[in-house]
């Protein structure tokens, strides 16, 4: 029974973790409902087993204690043979409860999650997470970045230049409010001007030149070297279950992922590869990935295979 877990104080010495499920127990405790039976195993004021919620968001503490209940009561102790237990007085002050259905006690009680619609699923953390998160219309560049064959580190770096959300140099000057940082910055690939998510890809000389190396590996045409406009050309195509489209959307990700890698890296560490070693790691990378896919035979994918050597 979860009244402990409703009514339990978060203790300052308690683990990490269980402070942070008890902070969350108000947004929870909505989509946790008890289908009632015998009602053993329920609390009676604490748990959702109603249409309207927990009993004890409606009806007062001291008033339940007036009428000879207690705080550890359960379902069942609200019942007799065939009726609602209920004070008189209770029925004109809330009315809600002469429409509560009596439960079937012949079937034990259940624990159940309800999903965003309202409706009950089996719980599962993806259930839950699909549940509780912000919900928003689909972005339009979604399925250029996230599918079933991604990368999901490189994807989760791309997804972040979709949101232009990558800590560059622009960025990082905007947040120095302080002016503590008089150095200047230049982008660390061309040492020519400050990075930003536009610079790095592909306006850099040297991100640039990465860039159409790799191109000779994609055969969808009119790839451009903007990488919002490389974007908008595979919009149209990121759904289509296709050997070339695949390979383009896994390619332009991991160019992504190894540029912003290098920037880093001659950033923080003085370590730095030239544009052909670059290259060679992406094309390396993404060989063994294609070599993991089960392609549908055709004469194009003959040829991809051919030009990958897999």
């Amino acid at each position: 029974m979860l009244t402990g877990f409703w009514a339990a104080e978060v203790d300052s010495s308690a683990s990490w973790g269980w402070r942070k499920i008890l902070s969350i127990r108000e947004i929870i405790r909505h989509f946790i409902f008890h289908v009632v039976g015998k009602g053993s195993s329920t609390s009676a004021w604490f748990d959702s087993w109603t249409d309207f919620g927990p009993l004890a968001a409606v009806i007062l503490i001291r008033e339940i204690h007036r009428h000879s209940f207690r705080e550890s009561s359960t379902v069942d102790d609200l019942r007799n043979q065939s009726a609602w237990l209920w004070p008189s007085e209770w029925i004109e002050k809330y009315p809600m409860l002469s429409i509560v259905a009596f439960p079937d006690v012949t079937k034990q009680d259940q624990v159940c999650w309800k999903d965003f619609d309202g409706n009950f699923v089996q719980f599962t953390s993806k259930s839950a997470w699909e549940t509780l998160r912000s919900h928003a219309p689909q972005v339009r560049w979604y399925h250029v970045i996230w599918f079933s064959k991604c990368i999901p580190r490189h994807a989760f770096i791309a997804w972040l230049l979709m949101n232009e959300k990558l800590k560059t140099q622009d960025k990082m000057r905007a947040w120095d409010l302080n002016g503590s940082n008089n150095g200047p910055l230049v982008c660390s690939l061309c040492k020519l001007q400050q990075d930003s998510h536009d610079h790095l890809f592909f306006e850099c000389m040297y991100s640039n030149q990465v860039w159409h190396m790799i191109k000779r590996y994609i055969t969808i045409p009119g790839i451009s070297d903007e990488w919002k406009i490389i974007v908008e050309r595979l919009i149209p195509f990121a759904q289509r279950k296709v050997a070339r489209v695949m390979v383009t959307k896994i390619l332009f990700s991991a160019t992504v992922y190894y540029i912003w890698l290098e920037r880093n890296s001659r950033l923080f560490k003085g370590e730095a590869r030239d544009p052909k070693k670059l290259v060679d790691i992406i094309h390396g990378t993404v060989r063994l990935k294609l070599m993991s896919v089960k392609f549908k035979e055709s004469q194009h994918v003959r040829n991809l295979k051919i030009a990958w050597q897999i």
